[in-house]
């Protein structure tokens, strides 16, 4: 774990990159992740299949937006 600095800001003692990466693997988080890089929706039949979470992410993806757009624009 790392401490919080201004030059290397972290969440939870992890850095910025290192919860990128994490959350890439995270199957849960796919079908936002692409929507926020890519702005690919998924098709009516990847939501079905998806799970609890993903469906909940989904959902609020809005939210997840405005979460990223204000980290981006703290200065």
């Amino acid at each position: 774990m790392q401490e919080s600095t201004a030059e290397t800001p972290t969440c939870w003692g992890f850095t910025l990159e290192a919860l990128q990466v994490e959350q890439s693997k995270d199957k849960d988080l796919t079908i936002i992740i692409e929507w926020l890089l890519k702005g690919k929706e998924p098709n009516e039949g990847i939501l079905f299949l998806a799970s609890a979470d993903a469906k909940y992410y989904w959902v609020n993806k809005e939210l997840s937006s405005y979460r990223i757009v204000c980290c981006l624009n703290r200065n």
